[in-house]
């Protein structure tokens, strides 16, 4: 810039920030609409999950504002965690085709062989039916 008047402006101050420090919450309070939002689950559901007697989620009551930090909530649903969801069908379903083929053991130094029959057990539900004939 070119002096005015014979005078030259002065240089602006330079300012050094070394660190910025930014505050989030990382870990915040959540309403239960807010928790709603966060979980997927309904506030009515989560209101019974606050009374459950087995398991109920931690929270802070301050007034009448109920408010759930989100550590404690993840930490909460962690141990409903699985890893697959078994499948009892399939697994009955192999055991009576195992069966089927008439799988032979020894007992007693007799061969026994099993035999399934289909029986029914109400409403239509069928279930297999171990018969043990002696191999004699």
């Amino acid at each position: 810039m070119r002096p005015v008047g014979g005078i030259s402006p002065s240089p602006r101050p330079i300012t050094v920030v070394e660190e910025v420090g930014v505050s989030v919450s990382l870990d915040p309070y959540l309403t239960l609409r807010g928790l709603a939002g966060y979980s997927g689950l309904s506030t009515r559901k989560l209101r019974d999950l606050l009374v459950d007697p087995h398991h109920p989620i931690p929270c802070f009551r301050v007034g009448g504002k109920i408010l759930v930090r989100r550590s404690d909530f993840d930490r909460w649903m962690g141990a409903f965690r699985r890893n697959g969801i078994p499948d009892l069908g399939a697994i009955a379903d192999a055991m009576l085709r195992e069966l089927q083929g008439e799988s032979k053991y020894e007992s007693g130094g007799q061969a026994r062989q099993l035999r399934v029959r289909k029986g029914r057990v109400g409403r239509g539900e069928t279930t297999g039916a171990a018969e043990v004939q002696n191999g004699r």
